[in-house]
């Protein structure tokens, strides 16, 4: 398929054609059961109160953009089930919705007298609206719907609604691109392009939902180990499912990096309510990003990017040689062609085996050195700078059950080769909360005993003496 854009009479007599029965199929194409027909009205009813206290929240807020945010979460194909209205955390939200309405009224995010919360009629509006949210989640009447009844035509209505109110927003479109989002995005178009060269079209579309989502951003799932676990067994279930298909190891590498996007292992520091933002930005922008069947009903992801304003990063990496994606080794691979990240700036589960097996008293920082290009490779290193240069054979032990980038260790700068190539980026690492001790406080590899050890715990030993004089 050509990647440009069509023009207006051939776009609508494709829109006609593609709309064909579009009451009795499905956005994918497909075409609806007779069960999922006759609970397309069971569905509306159950949607009915949320649809409801989405219209009073847009009426009680004072800026167009508020509607249009809270519209984002009722598209068709997620309302058609019972978990599938998924909302971000409140707090998050809120924050937003406040952030929003005070740059429609001209106040800096910065500013002294910011909001964190929206006002208070605003605010009650949005509780109405999250009840209504997770209401849905328990009315009975989801026994009665089976499959997921949602009809072409309910989805390209939708569309059109939001592509109308988006013509009203004040803020939305004005907002600042971060750099964490920017450098997904760039990431997701590049892999992208490479599974469409090699006819791969599920997993494409898989990757766009990174940069899509609303209700969580990457890396939140540090902050709950039991998200952290399903996305590992998620993407193994998947791994699995596609090597049964072929055997594609650069198809395997794109699924295992956009895991470790998912989980910010890419990216720096990744602010909650900015990337909500940005992903508003991006859904305005590029509402063609959220159609089912993207790679037949819109244009190539690569040329949304367009409008979007920034030229395609598959272009960016041409200058790129193939055989830095084969690289076992960052030392391997020229300096103009590596880049660093912190990873989440919060301690991970790597991290924590990593302090555990190292002697007290060391400073370690952690970083993700990756190699340009959609295929990277990358690496976690850790750098360790230890008391007593006592480290190195410790940090050998190290190991994880779950999947991550390979770990190399710095320690008290040795290897120097490596050292070398990591010294430049070590202004963005982030430093891992750890218990220092002062200097020399300590035999190398021997724990610093207390003054009372071995006479027992303070203040027992003075107890039995007078004990028995008595």
């Amino acid at each position: 398929m050509s990647s440009a854009r069509p023009s207006d009479s051939l776009r609508s007599q494709w829109t006609k054609f593609a709309m064909h029965g579009a009451g009795k199929r499905a956005p994918d194409g497909r075409k609806l059961t007779g069960e999922e027909l006759r609970a397309l009205d069971v569905v509306a009813r159950i949607n009915a109160p949320l649809l409801a206290a989405t219209r009073a929240a847009a009426d009680a807020a004072k800026s167009p953009d508020v509607g249009w945010v809270l519209g984002q979460f009722l598209d068709p194909v997620s309302a058609a089930s019972r978990k599938g209205v998924k909302i971000p955390d409140v707090d998050i939200l809120m924050r937003a919705i406040a952030r929003i309405e005070d740059l429609a009224a001209g106040v800096d995010a910065e500013a002294p007298h910011a909001r964190t919360v929206p006002r208070r009629k605003l605010r009650e509006a949005l509780d109405g609206w999250i009840e209504a949210a997770l209401e849905r989640r328990k009315d009975a009447r989801w026994k009665q719907v089976q499959g997921t009844p949602v009809t072409l035509a309910q989805f390209r209505a939708w569309r059109e609604a939001t592509a109308e109110a988006a013509e009203s927003l004040q803020v939305i479109p004005h907002l600042p691109v971060i750099a964490a989002f920017e450098r997904a995005l760039s990431m997701v178009v590049a892999w992208d392009a490479v599974l469409e060269r090699r006819g791969l079209q599920g997993e494409r579309f898989s990757l766009r939902r990174e940069v899509v989502r609303l209700h969580n951003w990457p890396g939140d799932q540090w902050r709950d180990g039991d998200d952290f676990a399903a996305a590992q067994n998620r993407f193994h279930r998947r791994l699995r499912k596609a090597r049964k298909l072929a055997a594609d190891p650069v198809r395997d590498r794109v699924m295992e990096r956009a895991l470790y996007l998912r989980e910010g292992l890419l990216l720096g520091e990744v602010e909650p309510v900015d990337w909500f933002l940005a992903v508003c930005r991006f859904r305005w922008a590029v509402p063609e990003a959220l159609d089912v069947r993207a790679q037949i009903s819109t244009w190539r992801f690569v040329e949304w990017l367009a409008r979007w304003g920034r030229p395609s990063p598959a272009r960016v990496h041409e200058d790129v040689p193939a055989w830095v994606g084969r690289a076992l080794d960052p030392r391997d691979i020229p300096a103009e062609l590596l880049t660093a990240v912190s990873g989440p700036r919060i301690m991970i589960d790597l991290d924590e085996d990593v302090v555990t097996a190292l002697p007290p008293g060391c400073k370690v920082l952690r970083l993700v050195l990756s190699a340009r290009g959609p295929l990277g490779p990358d690496w976690t290193v850790y750098w360790v700078e230890s008391e007593w240069e006592d480290s190195r054979p410790i940090l050998d032990l190290v190991e994880s059950e779950k999947l991550h980038p390979e770990v190399l260790f710095v320690s008290d700068e040795r290897p120097s080769d490596l050292a070398e190539v990591v010294g430049p980026f070590l202004d963005r690492a982030f430093q891992i909360p750890t218990h220092a001790l002062t200097a020399h406080s300590h035999t190398p590899g021997v724990l610093p005993m207390p003054e009372w050890f071995p006479y027992g715990v303070p203040g027992r030993a003075a107890e039995e003496s007078a004990s028995a004089r008595s």
